[in-house]
């Protein structure tokens, strides 16, 4: 299984964010997981500062179910400082093996916007 493993994208504090994986290897099946993980962390080696699951945050793209969409929400990332965390996109397949499917950088900007 595998995917496009760098992936790279700005977000900004305190808003909604969906981003796409293809899985690039499935010919013409679809994604057979138990489960898929998301996480972000200030680097490789720290705990995650949080994490998407299969049907918490992560859904199977119904329309081409080689994809699946991660939503970041408003609320993920409100305690977090602007700055560069690391990404990363694991799913598990029938057999429960794990496979890296992605991952990259978040770059996280300020909000602009006044309350």
């Amino acid at each position: 299984m595998a995917s496009r493993l760098n992936k790279n994208f700005i977000h900004v504090i305190g808003t909604k964010k969906e981003i796409t994986y293809l899985v690039s290897d499935l010919d013409d099946l679809e994604i057979d997981a138990n489960d898929i993980y998301f996480a972000v962390a200030n680097d490789e080696t720290s705990q995650p500062t949080f994490t998407k699951t299969l049907g918490n945050g992560i859904e199977i793209n119904q329309e081409d179910k080689k994809q699946f969409i991660v939503t970041i929400d408003m609320a993920d990332t409100l305690s977090m400082q602007a700055g560069e965390y690391f990404t990363q996109a694991l799913v598990q397949d029938g057999n429960n093996d794990w496979f890296m499917v992605g991952q990259g950088t978040m770059t996280l900007k300020n909000n602009l916007r006044k309350n």
